[in-house]
């Protein structure tokens, strides 16, 4: 189980920054209610992003689309998710 704690970490390192994803652990609680109110939206980016988890540069060019509280909210689903 740690490992894969540590390859999603190790993934989400590859495409967001770290001082990002620092952000997203600090802004958990709020991260989590709107991931709530906004479920849908949330499942959509992370199945996108599950999908180019093969190639980075993919993974890269899709999350720069996003605003910051879908991506904040995409790596908190992420660390979350069994992917």
């Amino acid at each position: 189980m740690a490992k894969k704690e540590y390859s999603k970490l190790a993934q989400l390192k590859l495409i967001f920054s770290e001082q990002e994803i620092n952000q997203v652990k600090q802004e958990k609680a709020y991260l989590s209610n709107w991931s709530k109110e906004h479920w849908y939206q949330v499942k959509s980016d992370l199945q996108i992003l599950n999908m180019y988890t093969e190639n980075l540069s993919d993974a890269v060019n899709f999350v720069t689309t996003l605003d910051v509280v879908r991506r904040k909210a995409l790596i908190l689903s992420f660390l979350n998710s069994n992917f």
